[in-house]
């Protein structure tokens, strides 16, 4: 991937991260409880097969993706290794990382 289009793809991730509408604030506090629900099971390590259960069908698709990148890049989520996608799609065997949480995320302020 180019410079820049990994600058345009991390610019779009920041907007979405930073989306102001309540459905998408609701999504990220959605996709933070998930992910400090999953640290509590697995050891303080996630990844997208252990955070999905505990996400509502109703949170923005985009919302995750970009709330992961936000916590990643806040440091809050450092990656380890990779493991196994899951679930029930045709990405089930792709890899996708495997982070350690680092501490509470916290809330939003609002």
């Amino acid at each position: 991937m180019s410079a820049a289009v990994q600058d345009t793809f991390e610019a779009v991730l920041a907007a979405v991260a930073t989306d102001w509408r309540p459905s998408r604030v609701e999504s990220r506090e959605a996709v933070r409880q998930a992910v400090m629900a999953a640290a509590r099971e697995h050891g303080g390590r996630v990844t997208a097969a252990t955070i999905r259960p505990h996400l509502p069908t109703w949170v923005n698709p985009a919302s995750i993706g970009a709330a992961i990148n936000a916590y990643r890049l806040a440091g809050w989520l450092i990656r380890t290794g990779w493991a196994p996608n899951g679930g029930p799609s045709r990405n089930a065997a792709k890899q996708s990382p495997v982070y350690r949480v680092t501490g509470a995320i916290p809330k939003e302020q609002s």
